[in-house]
């Protein structure tokens, strides 16, 4: 699994990651088991105009 991009609104307190991942189970496992805080997790799916 890896983390593809990340934004943050440093005003607003906002962190977003984009990661790839087989599934999302996979990844919250990979971060419960680093005691990494999310919010929520959101299973998306890449467009590309080109």
């Amino acid at each position: 699994m890896t983390m593809d991009r990340s934004f943050i609104n440093s005003q607003e307190g906002f962190a977003c990651c984009s990661w790839e991942a087989p599934s999302r189970e996979s990844l919250a496992e990979l971060f419960n088991e680093a005691g990494a805080l999310f919010d929520s997790m959101i299973q998306v799916t890449e467009y590309s105009a080109g």
